[in-house]
């Protein structure tokens, strides 16, 4: 972009937009008071507002207004009958590389958006063929 353009970069445009949000209560840097944690926000009291809007108003729509559809409110942990019984334990795996030359250990699916750019032939399968998913 041209030094004289009047259009900001986007940093620019997203730092004003996180501290217009922060001003007006929207969204807050998480642990912002012990220097932030990168990429994660918490919801300010505005923020808590519109979220529970935005969440009811899904519901009403989804949910309420609808005679075919139930709501449930169930855990998300289960024993492992469930994850065998759903298939879940037999048909899914995440198979592992590993870098032959930092030694680090990336998702196969996730190589390309994930890491650095290397030479193909620079990784390795895992010995550890898979993690638990």
């Amino acid at each position: 972009m041209a030094p004289n353009s009047t259009v900001p970069n986007d940093e620019t445009l997203f730092d004003k937009v996180v501290n217009l949000s922060k001003r007006r209560g929207f969204v807050f840097q998480s642990a912002d008071i012990y220097g932030g944690f990168r990429s994660t926000y918490d919801y300010g009291p505005i923020g808590v507002l519109l979220l529970r809007n935005v969440k009811d108003q899904w519901w009403g729509a989804m949910v309420q207004m609808r005679q075919d559809v139930v709501g449930i409110d169930a855990s998300i942990l289960s024993p492992p009958a469930v994850w065998q019984a759903s298939g879940h334990l037999a048909n899914f795996s995440d198979p592992l590389v590993d870098c032959r030359e930092c030694g680090a250990r990336h998702r196969q699916d996730k190589l390309e958006t994930q890491t650095p750019a290397r030479r193909v032939r620079s990784w390795a399968p895992s010995p550890r063929l898979v993690s638990s998913t």
